[in-house]
């Protein structure tokens, strides 16, 4: 009979293999799972997603090249030199006009004199006809002078007095030199003949006789001179102009003259 087992004998170990006891109810003796950690709640995004939109190229021209830099360069010194000498000529011609009105206010303070001044103070014309080849007439005219400087006399020399119709002249006479002392007034009586040589008649001059009102206009070329003590000044060349003098006629008589209410100022022009 086979030997029994000694109760005081260690007891056999199970094997590796052996499955684990079961325990009650068939469970086995394993942890079970974990449940999963709790979720947040959702809320909604306040910023939607915007797909990316890329700006547009900026506007600029062509490919900058080696050249265009050279170019520039070149360009830039070139304007600087001519926008300073546009500069430096500015100056130059400021300073130039500053000088001049300078001089002339010196001169004209320290040595100024005053244009004298003209007016028509009668004309009369007599033995006047005027056809489509012809026109004849002697025209005598009075004018005073006024010499209007304090310190200064004025001695004009001999001129030239001339009656001009719509720039056509009917008669032309030298004039005697006079001279008029400062702050003076001076007469001047000047007879006009007609021009002898006609090759040319203004048309409208015998409809404007015949309708009883001739226009003309009396013009002085002469030189003045002003002088004063130990003082003497360059001639000056005046031009004197008397325009539009209206000259009346009574049923297109020969005899002609200009009304006391039309007596003109006339204009003074200096020349060189």
């Amino acid at each position: 009979m086979g030997a029994s087992k000694n109760k005081d004998s260690p007891p056999d170990h199970p094997k590796k293999d052996d499955p684990s006891p079961a325990t009650k109810g068939g469970e086995t003796s394993q942890t079970p799972p974990q449940p999963p950690p709790p979720l947040y709640p959702q809320y909604p995004n306040p910023y939607p997603y915007q797909p990316y939109q890329p700006y547009p190229p900026p506007p600029y021209g062509p490919p900058y090249t080696h050249n265009d830099y050279y170019y520039q360069q070149y360009c830039r010194k070139e304007c600087e030199s001519s926008a300073n000498f546009a500069r430096v000529l500015l100056i130059l011609m400021l300073l130039l006009v500053s000088t001049i009105l300078t001089m002339s206010f010196i001169m004209w303070f320290l040595f100024g004199a005053s244009v004298p001044e003209f007016h028509v103070a009668s004309l009369k014309v007599s033995n006047f006809s005027a056809t489509a080849t012809s026109f004849s007439g002697v025209w005598s005219l009075e004018m005073e002078v006024a010499n209007v400087n304090t310190e200064l006399d004025v001695r004009f020399e001999r001129g030239v007095s001339t009656v001009v119709y719509k720039d056509s002249m009917l008669g032309m006479v030298p004039v005697e030199a006079f001279q008029v002392r400062k702050t003076q007034r001076f007469g001047v009586n000047v007879t006009v003949p007609s021009l002898k040589d006609q090759s040319w008649v203004p048309p409208t001059l015998v409809a404007d006789w015949s309708g009883g009102l001739v226009v003309v206009s009396v013009r002085v070329a002469v030189d003045a001179n002003f002088t004063g003590t130990d003082v003497l000044y360059r001639p000056q060349r005046l031009r004197v102009l008397c325009e539009d003098l209206p000259v009346s006629f009574k049923s297109a008589s020969g005899e002609g003259t200009m009304g006391s209410t039309f007596g003109n100022n006339c204009f003074i022009r200096l020349q060189d």
